[in-house]
């Protein structure tokens, strides 16, 4: 895709965290999620 073909607003993706029950994210992963999470309230 060409630069001057993206909209605007950009591109929306939809994303999953996924991780096991037993080892959940540590503190960088558990911020990157609820980044993400922010984002997509917007």
């Amino acid at each position: 895709m060409k630069i001057d073909e993206v909209p605007p607003g950009g591109f929306a993706i939809e994303m999953s965290a996924v991780y096991p029950t037993a080892s959940p994210p540590g503190p960088a992963g558990r911020w990157l999620i609820e980044r993400l999470r922010s984002w997509s309230a917007r």
